[in-house]
């Protein structure tokens, strides 16, 4: 049975040309798509007070997602010094919609040390960066989406900690 796909050697068909071109080009492009990184959504980082963060008091970022019927990956981001005194940072999570609850509020522990006290994440000098990964959010329509983050450590003021951000990626 002969091969439909292979010509013989040395044949100059212009069709088969521009079919390999189409081929290697389309698998070109699927790679490229592969290893593109994820879009970036929403990324936006709440500076906490020198003093310390009072843990009664909660971060709200707003959140302009113009797309809709997507799934989001939600991320915590942690920035903190060496003088945070603890190996985890407890946090509540919410996202709320101008009309409804998007999100149920949603208790996260995030260890910024590891059992030995080696901080965890990206660090230079005294400052650390860390990243967890909560959860997918349904964007159901486009609008502003709120997240609200509430510190749960039994302490008055939380010290050590620099910053909170929230990374939404498509």
């Amino acid at each position: 049975m002969r091969n439909l796909f292979r010509l013989p050697r040395g044949s100059n068909n212009p069709f088969h040309a521009r079919l390999s071109a189409l081929l290697a080009g389309m698998a070109a492009a699927l790679l490229l798509g592969a290893c593109l990184p994820r879009q970036t959504v929403y990324h936006h980082y709440e500076s906490l007070p020198a003093e310390g963060w009072h843990t009664g008091d909660t971060l709200r970022f707003e959140a302009q997602v113009p797309d809709s019927q997507v799934y989001c990956r939600l991320n915590v981001e942690v920035r903190n010094c060496n003088d945070y005194p603890y190996r985890n940072l407890p946090l509540r999570i919410a996202c709320l919609t101008a009309d409804s609850l998007q999100l149920p509020p949603d208790t996260l522990d995030i260890f910024l040390a590891n059992d030995d006290g080696g901080w965890l994440g990206t660090g230079l000098g005294n400052y650390y960066q860390l990243s967890q990964f909560v959860g997918s959010v349904h964007i159901r329509k486009p609008g502003t989406y709120t997240f609200q983050v509430t510190c749960l450590l039994p302490d008055t003021v939380v010290t050590g900690i620099n910053d909170i951000g929230i990374r939404l990626e498509r």
